[in-house]
């Protein structure tokens, strides 16, 4: 989202869980560490897929005015359209990444 970088600087970023693509979700996710320094700095959530499974458990304030009509232009010619959604993953440690299914 322009203006709103998803993740401040960072020194360097960890895929603790990776939750491949599955056709029931129409999506696929990856949980990542920020480490900054020697320091566990915070935990986010990734996930790309079809536009409404994407759209649907974003709130509405972070998605762009344009989504909608994007989404429809690419479809309508013929393209694909991949979404990409973030967030901090406050509701996860970093003791239970690797084996907490995404939100």
């Amino acid at each position: 989202y322009p203006g709103r970088p998803m993740v401040p600087s960072l020194d360097c970023l960890i895929i603790l869980r990776d939750f491949p693509f599955t056709s029931s979700l129409q999506r696929s996710a990856v949980v990542v560490g920020i480490i900054r320094g020697n320091q566990r700095a915070g935990l986010y959530v990734f996930a790309k897929g079809a536009p409404e499974r994407i759209e649907k458990p974003c709130t509405p304030e972070s998605i762009p005015p344009e989504y909608d009509t994007n989404v429809s232009q690419y479809t309508h010619h013929g393209s694909r359209s991949l979404p990409l959604a973030g967030r901090p993953a406050y509701h996860i440690t970093w003791e239970d990444a690797p084996t907490r299914p995404p939100p």
